[in-house]
């Protein structure tokens, strides 16, 4: 059998993707404990990948997500100020800025909520939470139940089911979580589209 073999970080695409199949003869099983060893490693090097891309994700999303608050409360409090200065006699400072600021802060927060970012930050952390934990208690349990050496056929199959069961839950986790986005999008630009319709008929 060819053992799966990670990509590093830095070469990994943007996306998450499918490790490839595994080439398993009817051969490799005569060494059992090694085939197995060997599935248990690509199936714990997806999860391991899975975790870390969301981990890298989340660091982007979350300084987009304080860039953008940032800038709103800036501008926020700048565009409440320039009336306030106004107001005290300052000549040199022209009212409709304080209008332009408020306006620019207003599209701050409409464009994190467009994009989802912040909301996306807390999908990434919950994401690549929820696998870690999955992960440990994998390890945990395969260290267990490979203690003793695969020598039937219902051991493989219960250590294989093992294998499929824990593939298959981080891949839950993944579409979930891609699910949720792909909502959250689609609700933001249903209601982007609805109020552009609702100003043309104006």
């Amino acid at each position: 059998m060819t053992e799966y073999r990670s990509p590093t970080g830095a070469d990994r695409s943007q996306d998450l993707g499918v490790p490839p199949s595994p080439d398993i003869r009817s051969t490799d099983w005569s060494s059992s404990d090694e085939t197995l060893a060997q599935l248990f490693r690509r199936v714990e090097t997806y999860a391991i990948e899975a975790r870390d891309w969301y981990s890298r994700d989340k660091l982007t999303k979350r300084q987009a997500s304080r860039a953008l608050t940032a800038s709103m409360i800036i501008l926020g409090l700048l565009g409440t100020l320039v009336p306030l200065l106004t107001t005290a006699g300052v000549d040199a400072v022209n009212p409709s800025w304080g209008f332009a600021l408020l306006a620019c802060a207003a599209g701050c927060v409409a464009f994190d909520r467009f994009f989802g970012i912040s909301t996306a930050w807390m999908r990434d952390i919950r994401s690549a939470q929820l696998i870690n934990a999955m992960l440990c208690d994998f390890q945990l349990e395969w260290a267990s139940i490979s203690r003793a050496s695969a020598n039937s056929n219902a051991e493989i199959d219960r250590r294989m089911q093992l294998l499929r069961d824990f593939s298959r839950r981080v891949n839950e986790i993944i579409a979930l979580e891609t699910d949720t986005w792909t909502a959250e999008f689609q609700l933001s630009a249903e209601a982007l589209i609805s109020r552009f319709d609702r100003r043309q008929g104006l």
